[in-house]
C-alpha cells in the first residue's frame, strides 16, 4: 500500500517490515489483554490452593482437581477449537470464550464446596482454550507477510506480562482480601478484556466447513485422559492395588487405543498420526512430553511448600515465584538468537541441564530450606524452561510443510498442555505414597505405630497443614510436641522423591533431544524436516 500508513507501529512509509496498521494493532490488543487475564489466572491459581485448601478443607486429590479439571478441559479441546473457529468465525468463538471465563470466574469465587469449584474451573479452562486458539489465529490472519513476526511477538508480550504478574498479584490479594477476591478480579479483567475484543476486533466471517469435526475422536480423547487422572487420583485414596484404580486405568486406556484406531481410519482426524512420521516433530513432542510432565508437579508442590512447611504467607510465596516466571518471560524471547548461535542440539540439552539442576537443588529441601537456595532454583528452571520453550516451539513448526502447521500446532501444544495435569497427577498419587509410608515409619520409631484406620484417616487431608498437625496430635497424644517435626519431615521426604523423579524425567528428554536432534543443520528448513515423512 503506498503513501504514509499510522498505525500500531507509527507512522511508516509504504509495506516497511514490522510495522502495523491500526487494524491489526487493534486484534492485538484486543486479543493480548484476554490472553494476559488468563495467563495471570494459570500463573497465580496456584499461589490460592493453601488457602482454598483450608477454607474448603480440601484434600489432597480435591486440589488436584481443582487444578487438574482447569488443565485437562484447557487441553483436551485445543486442536477442535480451532476448527469451530473457522465454521463459526474467529471472533464470536474468541468472544464466547472471554464471556465463559468471566462468568464462571464469578462462579469459582463464590464456590463453598471443591465440586463446585472443580467444576467452574473446568469451565473457566474451556474458556481460555477459546480465547488463546481463537486469538492467535485472528492475529495470524490479520497481519500476514512480514508484519506477522512482528504480532506474534506484541501477542506474546502481552501473555508474558499476564505470566509475570500473576503469582505476585494472586498472593497480594489472597493476603489482603481472600482468595475468592482473586478470581472476581480475574472476572472483572477479563470483562475489560471482553470489551476491547468487541470494540477494537473487526468482524469475522466463517471460512466455511473445510472439514467435519472430529466429535468422536474429541470425545474419546478426553474421556480418556479424565480416565487416566481419575484412576490416580483414587490411588490416593485407597492405594495401588485398588481395584477402582486399575478399572479406571484401563478404560482410560482402552479409550486411547480406540482413539488411535479411529484417527487413523477417518477422512479428517482430530490428530493426524501421519506427522508421527516426521522425525523433528515427533522428538519436539516427545521432548516437551518428558521435560514439562514433572513441571506441572514442581508449581503445585512448591506452592504448598512455602505456605506449609516454609511458613511463608501467599504473597511472598507469589513475590518468591517472580523469581521462576520472569526469567521464562524474558528468555523466551531471546530463545531464537540463541538457538541460531548455539545451534538447536545444543540449545535444547542446555535448556534440559539448567532445569536438571533446578530439581537436583530441590531435591535437597527439608523443613529449614533455606529462601536463597529456594530462589536459585526458581531462576534456574525459568532461565531452562524460557529457552526450552521457545526453541522447541521453532523446531517443530519449522519441520513441517505450510499446508501442515496448523494441526501440527495444535498437536504440540495439546501435547505440551496434557503432559501438565498426567505430571500433577502421577506426581500426587507417588507422594501421598511415599509421605504416608514416611508418616508411619517416623512413628513406628517414635514407638507409637500408626493403624490402618489412623493412616487412613489423614489420608484425605492435605499434606502438610494445620489440620494434618491436629488430626496427628489427636491420634497420638503422645508425640504431640514433636508433631511439627514430623509432618514437616514427611512433605519433605516426598517432595524430595518427586524432585528426584523430575530429574529422571528431565534426563530422559535429554537423552530423547541427542537422538532426535542432530548438530547437522543449525537452521531447519521445512524441507529437511519432512524428510521422515
Amino acid at each position: 500500500m503506498a503513501g504514509e500508513r499510522r498505525g500500531f507501529g507509527g507512522s511508516v512509509k509504504g509495506d516497511d517490515v514490522g510495522s502495523l496498521t491500526a487494524r491489526q494493532g487493534r486484534t492485538i490488543v484486543g486479543v493480548g489483554l484476554a490472553s494476559a487475564v488468563v495467563n495471570l489466572d494459570f500463573m497465580g491459581f496456584t499461589i490460592t490452593l493453601p488457602a482454598i485448601g483450608q477454607d474448603l478443607d480440601a484434600g489432597g486429590s480435591e486440589l488436584e482437581w481443582i487444578m487438574n479439571g482447569y488443565l485437562l478441559a484447557y487441553a483436551a479441546p485445543l486442536i477442535a477449537i480451532g476448527r469451530v473457529g473457522d465454521l463459526l468465525g474467529l471472533r464470536r468463538v474468541g468472544i464466547a470464550g472471554a464471556v465463559l471465563f468471566m462468568l464462571f470466574a464469578a462462579v469459582s469465587g463464590l464456590a463453598e464446596s471443591p465440586l463446585v469449584l472443580i467444576l467452574s474451573r473446568m469451565a473457566q479452562g474451556l474458556g481460555s482454550a477459546m480465547i488463546f486458539v481463537i486469538g492467535f489465529s485472528m492475529v495470524s490472519r490479520a497481519a500476514t507477510g512480514p508484519n506477522h513476526a512482528v504480532a506474534i511477538g506484541y501477542c506474546v508480550a502481552f501473555a508474558a506480562i499476564g505470566s509475570v504478574l500473576g503469582p505476585f498479584v494472586a498472593g497480594l490479594v489472597t493476603d489482603l482480601f481472600s482468595w475468592r477476591m482473586f478470581f472476581w478480579l480475574g472476572g472483572v479483567l477479563m470483562g475489560l478484556g471482553l470489551l476491547a475484543m468487541v470494540v477494537l476486533m473487526d468482524k469475522d466471517e466463517p471460512v466455511g466447513e473445510k472439514a467435519p469435526i472430529d466429535w468422536a475422536g474429541f470425545f474419546l480423547l478426553t474421556a480418556s485422559l479424565a480416565s487416566v487422572i481419575f484412576a490416580l487420583e483414587l490411588v490416593q485414596r485407597w492405594g495401588w492395588l485398588s481395584f477402582w484404580a486399575w478399572a479406571a486405568l484401563s478404560i482410560g486406556l482402552l479409550g486411547s487405543f480406540l482413539f488411535y484406531r479411529l484417527e487413523r481410519r477417518i477422512a479428517a482426524p482430530l490428530v493426524d498420526f501421519a506427522l508421527a512420521r516426521n522425525v523433528r516433530f515427533l522428538g519436539s513432542c516427545l521432548v516437551s512430553v518428558l521435560v514439562l510432565f514433572p513441571y506441572g508437579a514442581l508449581t503445585y508442590f512448591l506452592s504448598l511448600y512455602l505456605q506449609h512447611i516454609l511458613g511463608y504467607s501467599a504473597l511472598q510465596c507469589g513475590s518468591i515465584f517472580l523469581a521462576m516466571t520472569i526469567p521464562v518471560a524474558l528468555l523466551s524471547f531471546v530463545s531464537g538468537p540463541i538457538s541460531a548461535k548455539l545451534g538447536i542440539l545444543v540449545a535444547v540439552v542446555g535448556s534440559c541441564l539448567l532445569m536438571t539442576a533446578a530439581f537436583v537443588l530441590f531435591g535437597f529441601a527439608h523443613g529449614q530450606f533455606a529462601l536463597t537456595f529456594v530462589l536459585v532454583g526458581l531462576v534456574v528452571i525459568g532461565a531452562g524452561r524460557g529457552i526450552f520453550m521457545g526453541v522447541t516451539s521453532s523446531l517443530g513448526m519449522a519441520a513441517v510443510s505450510a499446508d501442515k502447521a496448523g494441526a501440527a500446532s495444535g498437536i504440540l501444544q495439546t501435547v505440551r498442555n496434557v503432559s501438565l495435569p498426567l505430571g500433577v497427577a502421577t506426581a500426587g498419587a507417588l507422594f501421598r505414597t511415599w509421605e504416608n509410608e514416611r508418616l508411619a515409619e517416623l512413628f513406628d520409631l517414635a514407638g507409637n505405630r500408626l493403624s490402618d484406620k489412623m493412616q487412613n484417616d489423614i489420608m484425605g487431608l492435605l499434606s502438610g497443614t494445620p489440620q494434618t498437625r491436629d488430626k496427628l496430635t489427636q491420634l497420638v497424644p503422645a508425640v504431640a510436641d514433636r508433631v511439627h517435626l514430623v509432618v514437616d519431615e514427611a512433605f519433605s521426604f516426598a517432595f524430595r522423591n518427586v524432585m528426584f523423579l523430575s530429574i529422571a524425567f528431565c534426563v530422559a528428554g535429554l537423552l530423547v533431544a541427542v537422538y532426535y536432534f542432530d548438530r547437522r543443520d543449525e537452521a531447519v528448513t521445512e524441507t529437511d524436516g519432512m524428510k521422515g515423512e
